[in-house]
Order: structure tokens, then C-alpha cells, then sequence
């Protein structure tokens, strides 16, 4: 038995993806789960005096984020704070951190919908009756 997760499905081969037998499909977190998804995977990491701004602010900045693309903005974030010798995310890591992530998520879909497009676009439609 093999089980296998992505969170971008779309970038997978449709070869490797009709070898298996059953799909299970699980949308994208909702802003109230991207909020809840920060807040207890990185509760140690935030100061409690800035923990709901700082959920607030990923949660609502994150539309169509899956939960790899919060992980990866809460690290981006720590890295940001281990350069200041600091343990903690700030307001302003994590703003930084979301530019970064926004725009290679935004870079990724872009590149998502032309492979998309082109294969729209190359595709022998044929018909039988």
C-alpha cells in the first residue's frame, strides 16, 4: 500500500496520478483555519502579547495558501528573527516573510496556469459517437 500527500496536486504527473486507485481531495484551509494552523504550530515561536495580531495578520493575508506555504512564511519569519538573536517572530518578520512567500506563490501559480493553458491549447480533441 502506498500513500502519498501534496499540496499542489496540479503539478503532478497525470501518468504517475492514474496509477492510483482512490483520491482523497481536501481544499484549501479557509481564513479561520489558516489562523487557528498558525497559532498552535507556532505558539512557542510568537509572544503571547502578539500572537492574535500576528494570526490575524497571516490568516488574512493568505488566501489560497496551503498549509506548506504557512509553514514556510513561519520560517522564512524565524530566520529572520535568529539574525537579530531574537526567538521570536515580530510584525515585521512576518510581513517580510509574507512578501516573500506571496511572491513565490504568486510566481507558481502563474507558471501553473500557463503549463495549464498550453496544454488546453495542445490537446487533439476527438470526438466518438
Amino acid at each position: 500500500m502506498v500513500i502519498a500527500t501534496t499540496d499542489k496536486p496540479e503539478t503532478l504527473d497525470p501518468t504517475l496520478m492514474s496509477r492510483f486507485i482512490c483520491k482523497v481531495h481536501v481544499g484549501r484551509p479557509n481564513e479561520d483555519s489558516r489562523r487557528k494552523f498558525f497559532g498552535l504550530k507556532f505558539n512557542e515561536f510568537i509572544k503571547e502579547e502578539d500572537r492574535e495580531a500576528i494570526c490575524n495578520l497571516v490568516a488574512s493575508q493568505t488566501p489560497g495558501f496551503v498549509w506548506g506555504d504557512l509553514i514556510r512564511t513561519a520560517l522564512i519569519s524565524l530566520q529572520l528573527a535568529a539574525r537579530r538573536d531574537d526567538n521570536y517572530m515580530t510584525m515585521d518578520a512576518v510581513l517580510e516573510s509574507l512578501e516573500t512567500t506571496k511572491s513565490a506563490f504568486n510566481e507558481t501559480e502563474a507558471v501553473l496556469r500557463d503549463h495549464m493553458q498550453h496544454m488546453v491549447n495542445t490537446m487533439d480533441f476527438k470526438y466518438q459517437n
